[in-house]
């Protein structure tokens, strides 16, 4: 049975997150009801891993099996054009049986969005986080960065509801920069816990803002204690920017 590896961009506002879940509509959920419109066959696609209610992703990826024949050319016009607006395929191609969406990826790469105004913007407010200061101090942020980057344990970082074990986790490079009039952190890891970027978010911007010094990251590491970091950030700001395999 062939495997296909597609990659999704989506709009998460109107959905649960990526997985399947009972209390909404989830973009796993929308896809697989689609696939099987055009396969005539039940699939389960395999994320690179979960996007929580409202978070948006630029190149989510998951994998299926299939028995059907259709060229993997056709799988995006095919999908688009039945999908809503908020979810599109951007790519389909056929991959090793031995490849796993999740279990072989090597790195994750996310971006999270804010922009600065005491008034709120009706437009940057769906996509980005309102930081009401008119101004904030990028080269203290960055900064800060320098001490999540390595290998560390995160449990300062991560929500309360997280379910893994492990809390240790490799950061290959974290920065803040602007991009026109949006504040724009990207930040890239071998993986990352329940809410992780967005409590680092949040707890970079009241770096920015003064609350917080930069050698105050590295206390917070220490402590794995999850008091010591800030608030978490809004889902609406977070996009899954890529997965490398």
């Amino acid at each position: 049975m062939p495997r296909i590896l597609l990659t999704i961009e989506y709009y998460g506002k109107n959905f649960c997150g990526w997985q399947r879940q009972k209390n909404g509509v989830s973009v796993q959920e929308i896809l697989e009801n689609k696939l099987k419109e055009i396969l005539d066959e039940s699939i389960v696609l395999h994320g690179s891993g979960r996007t929580d209610s409202g978070v948006n992703a630029i190149a989510q990826t998951a994998h299926f099996d299939t028995s059907s024949k259709l060229p993997k050319t056709a799988y995006v016009p095919k999908l688009n054009n039945i999908l809503p607006e908020e979810i599109k395929i951007k790519d389909a191609k056929v991959v090793d049986s031995n490849f796993h969406a999740q279990y072989s990826v090597k790195k994750k790469t996310y971006i999270y969005k804010m922009y600065l105004s005491k008034i709120a913007s009706p437009l940057k407010d769906l996509g980005a986080m309102q930081i009401k200061f008119d101004t904030i101090d990028i080269d203290k942020m960055n900064e800060a960065c320098k001490y999540i980057v390595g290998t560390h344990d995160f449990s300062a970082f991560k929500s309360a509801r997280s379910e893994k074990l492990n809390n240790v986790r490799e950061i290959y490079f974290a920065n803040f920069y602007f991009k026109d009039d949006i504040l724009e952190f990207k930040i890239c890891g071998n993986g990352f816990l329940h809410n992780m970027v967005r409590i680092l978010a949040g707890t970079f911007v009241d770096v920015g803002i003064g609350k917080l010094q930069p050698c105050d990251i590295e206390k917070i590491l220490q402590s794995k204690d999850r008091k010591k970091a800030s608030k978490t950030a809004h889902a609406n700001g977070l996009y899954l920017y890529s997965v490398e395999y």
